[in-house]
């Protein structure tokens, strides 16, 4: 029967349960790597055109979305025209 229990702070009281818990036999004591956090400032802000798409990548974004809507033209002419043959 699996239990999780997360320990949210560093004081000694919690490291010291965790010392304890890490001693049982029938208990895993595994820590959680936390996220690192960015600042907004160090994100990057990207310049988007009238439709909401990042002026950077629109070119690659562009051709990405023709690609696969000529796969979907295809398939869709496909099942369209497989009835007919």
């Amino acid at each position: 029967m699996p239990y999780t229990i997360t320990i949210t702070n560093d004081s000694r009281a919690a490291l010291d349960f965790v010392k304890f818990a890490k001693n049982l036999d029938f208990a895993e004591v595994t820590k959680i790597k936390e996220p690192k956090k960015v600042a907004f400032s160090e994100q990057e802000v990207l310049e988007e055109d009238e439709y909401g798409i990042p002026i950077k990548y629109r070119d690659e974004i562009m051709a990405i979305s023709k690609t696969v809507n000529k796969g979907i033209a295809k398939r869709w002419d496909a099942d369209r025209y497989k009835d007919e043959v």
